[in-house]
C-alpha cells in the first residue's frame, strides 16, 4: 500500500473514532451511541400510538417488546384509516415475538422506519425488517447483537453441582433443551430474513460474530451498531 494511501485510511479511521466520540459513544459499546440514553426510553412497556405525520397516519411502536405486543400493534392498524408508515423503536424483548411482529408488518404490507433519536436492538431488528420498504433516518441507531438463550449461569450451575459429587443431570438437561431452542431459533431467523429479502450475511457476519454475554474477558461489547454502509449492503434498508 502506498504512503499516501496509508496515510488517507488512518485519517479516516481517526476521524469517524473522533466523531463517534464527539457523538457520545457508548464506553461498553463503541460502535452505538450512548446506550442508556437511546434505549432507556424505549425499555419500558409497550406503547402504540396513533399520529398524524404530514397529513399521513403514522404508527409510533416503542418499549421492550413481550409476548402481546403483536396483538396490540396488529389492534392499532386496523383501527382506523389506513397506516402509511410504523415507527419502531425498542431496546429489544423476546425474539420469538418480534419475528411475529415482522410478519404481522409484512402481511399488511406497510413500510417501517427507525427515525432520528430512537433505537432499534435485538428482537426490534426482525420487527423492523418487516417492512417492505424500510428507512433508518440518520441519527437513529440499529444495534444487532448474537440472541442467548442458555446462559453462563447454566454452565456454571453444571460446573457447581459437578465439583459437588452432586446429580448433574437436571441441568445438563435444561442446557439440552435450551440449546435445542437456540438452534430453532437460528433457523427461524435465517428463514425470516430470507423471506424478507435482507441478506443471511448479516446473521453469520456481524450478529453471530458478537459476545453472547460480559462474563468474560475485558471486552463488555454485545451490541454493533450497523453503519449506514452496512445497512444498505445486507439490505437492512431499502429506501432513502
Amino acid at each position: 500500500m502506498k504512503r499516501s494511501v496509508l496515510l488517507a485510511a488512518c485519517a479516516a479511521l481517526l476521524f469517524s473514532a473522533g466523531a463517534a466520540l464527539a457523538q457520545g459513544a457508548d464506553p461498553d459499546n463503541p460502535t452505538c451511541p450512548n446506550i442508556q440514553r437511546v434505549f432507556g426510553p424505549l425499555s419500558g412497556p409497550v406503547q402504540v400510538q396513533s399520529a398524524k405525520v404530514s397529513g399521513r397516519r403514522v404508527v409510533k411502536f416503542s418499549g421492550a417488546i413481550a409476548p402481546g405486543a403483536a396483538d396490540k400493534l396488529e389492534k392499532a392498524m386496523e383501527s382506523g384509516d389506513p397506516v402509511e408508515e410504523i415507527w419502531i423503536g425498542s431496546s429489544g424483548g423476546d425474539a420469538a415475538e418480534g419475528l411475529k411482529i415482522g410478519k404481522l408488518i409484512r402481511s399488511m404490507g406497510v413500510p417501517t422506519r427507525v427515525p432520528s433519536g430512537w433505537g432499534c436492538a435485538s428482537a426490534c431488528n426482525f420487527a423492523f425488517m418487516g417492512g417492505a420498504i424500510r428507512v433508518i433516518d440518520p441519527n437513529a441507531a440499529f444495534a444487532v447483537h448474537m440472541f442467548t438463550i442458555t446462559s453462563s449461569a447454566d454452565y456454571q450451575a453444571y460446573v457447581d453441582v459437578t465439583r459437588k459429587g452432586g446429580d448433574s443431570n437436571m441441568t445438563l438437561n435444561n442446557i439440552a433443551r435450551r440449546e435445542q431452542a437456540s438452534a430453532l431459533l437460528a433457523t427461524e431467523e435465517n428463514d425470516f430474513l430470507i423471506r424478507m429479502g435482507v441478506s443471511r450475511k448479516l446473521l453469520t457476519e456481524v450478529m453471530y460474530q458478537q459476545k453472547a454475554d460480559t462474563f468474560q474477558g475485558a471486552d463488555k461489547s454485545t451490541l454493533r451498531c450497523l453503519t449506514p454502509d452496512e445497512m444498505q449492503r445486507y439490505n437492512v434498508v431499502n429506501a432513502d
